[in-house]
């Protein structure tokens, strides 16, 4: 019950800030700065950021589907990851993901089984869509500090921690990242007229949409750029051409998949949907915080300060209301194919579904400083902001951190015990996940033969009978009351 305040609280915050916003913004053309867009020096400094803030990632262990993708593309070869982009074997299927997919065996290629390898890989993925997003904000005339203050507020926003942190989620880094690039070729489109960048901005969107399924929105995102005040005649093109592509592999997805996929039992309802899609999304871009565990007192302080600031640079910023229509267009119809899994806990579970909409909810801030009109509150605003999202991103992650350690113990502790037995053995009760993080449920049986030393063939998960059951209150896996632990020497 107190999380579930606590959420109330932060939703009428995050909504009150942009009514301030809508209400300060005025009908005037958003200022065009023509100065050198120092892409080097602020490249080099958000892969710096970034680098430092998720360090500590590399020591972390591989944690629930990591295990179960790294088996597959250990046995995948560049024959079957070409079939993958043809009809599934059994259908119906759930995702159709072939270049996400490809991508991944490319990397297990180099990486092998190492988890250094592939963390440093995910946050790659991060670096290069936080780059992305300055390119694509030069682009629609974003001034040079507007720019690099959305780029950075990406790169730390604590809401991306699942994304980056979780190996098994780099789905959502990579296909917005493309996304990003997609559109960075429309507006070079808008502002050259040369075809070429449209043919590599429909290059980039397939490869989008066959990454991960939310990119399937990009002719809507190509529409919503009509703020940048650039050649409406050419953007009508471009997002024809991206809408007639998002169809046909639509329907070749559908064909291949033997149905429309995705998750199961999803039921629409309106007022759900209005939820996700105009209050949880927007208060998780806003206070993307896990209350699994009680912050800090640095935090905490932060914390009771956050509205005060929040709601100080929304009156403060006189944002061009054209530029804040199209920020809030941007984030709302990323939402639109994720509406489903929106309604996001206090845990942060599933949060890595807003890596894409934080790309609008990035702009809408760099506009937000670009329009503080004294340098001084301006640069005030920003330090605030980059800290406060610092400090958040370290707390989420000590959960990213000590669950996958603790996930790796068990199973190398549930190796040691069955490691002399012979025959099955049966697990029931594993957790789906704890304090927000993915745990033990999914590719368990892998983990114990990667850490434990026991053949994955040995061991299975059920919910019905089991020799070996989860207790969560000593944290480990102990034999049932109702069977005694495998024969075997002792």
């Amino acid at each position: 019950m107190l999380g579930h305040s606590l959420l109330n609280v932060e939703s009428l915050v995050a909504l009150g800030v942009l009514v301030v916003l809508f209400v300060r913004s005025r009908n005037i053309e958003a200022a065009v700065e023509n100065k050198p867009s120092r892409y080097p020096a602020v490249f080099l400094a958000l892969c710096c950021a970034i680098l430092l803030v998720y360090w500590p990632v590399l020591s972390a262990p591989f944690v629930y589907d990591d295990y179960t993708h790294i088996a597959d593309a250990q046995h995948s070869t560049g024959r079957l990851m070409l079939a993958s982009f043809g009809p599934v074997e059994h259908k119906p299927g759930l995702f159709f993901r072939p270049f996400g997919f490809l991508v991944y065996w490319l990397n297990y290629l180099v990486a092998g089984a190492d988890p250094r390898l592939w963390h440093a890989a995910s946050i790659s993925f991060h670096a290069v869509s936080a780059c992305l997003l300055f390119a694509l904000c030069r682009q629609l005339r974003f001034s040079w500090i507007g720019s690099a203050s959305s780029a950075f507020l990406f790169a730390l926003n604590a809401a991306s921690v699942e994304a980056v942190a979780w190996i098994d989620a780099r789905f959502d880094p990579m296909s917005t990242g493309l996304v990003l690039l997609s559109l960075f070729c429309v507006c070079r489109f808008l502002n050259s007229g040369s075809y070429g960048w449209m043919i590599l901005a429909c290059l980039a969107g397939a490869c989008a949409m066959y990454s991960k399924e939310s990119a399937f929105c990009l002719p809507f995102l190509a529409a919503a750029l009509w703020f940048s005040g650039q050649d409406r005649k050419r953007l009508v093109e471009a997002c024809v051409c991206l809408a007639v592509l998002a169809a046909v592999l639509f329907c070749y997805r559908w064909w291949a998949l033997g149905g429309i996929g995705g998750y199961r039992g999803a039921q629409f309802s309106p007022l759900r949907t209005l939820n996700a899609v105009f209050v949880r999304d927007w208060t998780v871009l806003f206070f993307p915080v896990n209350w699994s565990g009680r912050p800090g007192r640095l935090f905490e302080g932060m914390i009771y300060l956050a509205p005060l600031a929040l709601f100080a640079c929304a009156w403060l910023a006189r944002v061009p209301k054209r530029v804040y229509l199209g920020c809030i267009a941007l984030t709302t119809l990323a939402a639109l194919p994720v509406e489903h899994l929106l309604l996001i806990g206090t845990d942060l579970a599933n949060s890595r579904i807003v890596y894409l909409l934080a790309v609008g909810w990035a702009l809408l801030w760099g506009a937000v400083f670009t329009a503080i009109p004294r340098s001084h509150w301006r640069a005030l605003a920003i330090v605030w902001m980059l800290t406060w999202h610092t400090v958040m991103l370290r707390h989420n992650l000590e959960f990213w951190l000590r669950i996958p350690r603790q996930a790796q113990s068990v199973c190398t502790a549930f190796g040691r015990t069955v490691a002399a037995a012979e025959g099955p053995v049966v697990v029931r009760g594993l957790p789906h996940r704890i304090d927000g993080v993915v745990f033990l449920a999914n590719g368990f049986a892998e983990c114990v033969a990667r850490n434990g030393g026991v053949p994955a063939s040995r061991v299975t998960t059920t919910n019905g009978d089991a020799n070996f059951e989860w207790n969560e209150i000593s944290g480990s896996i102990e034999p049932t009351h109702s069977a005694t632990r495998p024969s075997g020497p002792p």
